[in-house]
């Protein structure tokens, strides 16, 4: 597997795992709705749980892979940070032992920024 692989593969994890996380909720909010129909009620007052918890969770997945695919467009591009060693995407910035840098989503390598 290549950097460049794994820098992919590091980008759409969020995203993905954000999906899982949504079909997930879906389904414990349709056994939810049915708990009152189970009980004898002839309506369920949470009859839309599980769309609203779906269109919540489409909504935040495909913001997260959204702003994966800009960051990528914007790597493709040029005008973002690049590792010095591979060349792939950088992470997010955070405070190491003695100064600030990121990680890269690559190679792993840290690049510090100041």
């Amino acid at each position: 597997m290549s950097y460049e692989n794994r820098m992919y593969f590091r980008m759409a994890l969020p995203w993905l795992l954000s999906g899982v996380f949504t079909i997930l909720a879906t389904w414990i909010a349709t056994i939810l709705a049915d708990v009152p129909l189970g009980l004898g009620a002839t309506t369920s007052p949470l009859v839309d749980a599980p769309l609203i918890v779906a269109g919540i969770g489409a909504i935040i997945t495909s913001g997260i892979a959204l702003w994966q695919f800009y960051r990528l467009w914007q790597w493709q591009r040029g005008n973002a940070d690049e590792c010095m060693v591979c060349g792939c995407l950088l992470g997010t910035e955070y405070q190491a032992r003695w100064n600030v840098g990121r990680r890269c989503l690559g190679c792993r390598k840290f690049v510090p920024t100041r």
